[in-house]
């Protein structure tokens, strides 16, 4: 017998048995167990109204609500580049596609929110659930250089000196713009492919300010820029288009949308992202302060 330990072999075979099935559930729990909000709505409203300005912005999340095992759900593997997103009303999980998908397509949801990850923490994300994640985004974040990653972490801080001012002038809106070109040539890979995760949030935070402006031209192209870089694909002009193929699904999504509310079928997309995140559409107006017809 070792010191200090237990001696399994003078254990009668059925308190070893059952001590095993004791293992194996919770290590099936630990897989499969999700954390969840009181509800989806309670979340999003808490992510759009937790962003501030870019320097102060927070990714950490709040304890959940409660925990459980949605058994069909269990079996929906992760993906940074996920095609549904899971919404919860109470104790129950919906899961909606969050773009067009041919038959026998496998579905994917993100275990944690994605964020613009760099390649030190990529692996670390996902041990709890004992894999390492091969989607487009996590693959480009491994193959891309440190060198790169700095040059990144550079710029964003940049950014957020900028956005961090008390006033953003016009020359700080010349240097934002300018800042964020240079942020979108390091990637490589279209977005389409692969999201710009640390994108989308300096180019938002950038359309706020011109609509704080009156400048809604500009609102709106830098709001179809938010959605470029989120993988969205569209036709048409700024003015009026189309989706063609959604991309990431973030919460900011439906403000995205409504800042483009005059541009064709905003509106109709700004409600349907809701419904998919939030799992009912049914408060979209009171949470929203929207009126049907509002322009």
């Amino acid at each position: 017998m070792a010191i200090g330990g237990p001696n399994y072999a003078q254990l009668p075979a059925l308190c070893i048995m059952e001590l095993t099935r004791q293992f194996l559930v919770e290590r099936i729990i630990s897989f499969n167990v999700f954390g969840c909000p009181v509800s989806s709505l309670t979340s999003h409203t808490e992510a759009r109204d937790r962003y501030p300005p870019l320097a102060n912005k927070t990714t950490e999340q709040k304890a959940h609500h409660s925990c459980g095992i949605w058994v069909h759900a269990s079996y929906i593997n992760h993906s940074r580049t996920s095609n549904a997103r899971r919404a919860f009303i109470g104790n129950m999980m919906i899961v909606r596609a969050s773009r067009d998908m041919e038959a026998g397509t496998e579905i994917t949801f993100w275990y944690q929110n994605p964020d613009g990850i760099i390649a030190k923490d990529s692996h670390e994300k996902h041990k709890q659930w004992g894999f390492v994640c091969g989607c487009a985004i996590c693959l480009d974040v491994r193959a891309t250089d440190a060198v790169v990653h700095r040059k990144r972490g550079e710029l964003m801080e940049d950014l957020k000196r900028v956005f961090n001012l008390s006033a953003v002038r016009r020359v700080e809106i010349e240097n934002i713009e300018r800042l964020l070109d240079r942020l979108n040539q390091t990637y490589k890979q279209p977005a389409e492919d692969v999201p710009r995760l640390l994108v989308w949030d300096p180019q938002l935070a950038l359309a706020r300010i011109y609509a704080a402006q009156n400048k809604v031209g500009k609102s709106m192209e830098s709001a179809v820029k938010v959605l470029g870089s989120l993988g969205f694909v569209f036709v048409g002009a700024d003015s009026c288009f189309a989706i063609v193929r959604w991309g990431l699904l973030m919460d900011h999504v439906v403000e995205t949308f409504l800042a483009s509310r005059d541009s064709g079928r905003a509106e109709e997309y700004a409600r349907t992202t809701y419904k998919i995140i939030v799992g009912e559409d049914s408060s979209f107006n009171a949470t929203y302060g929207w009126r049907e017809g509002m322009t």
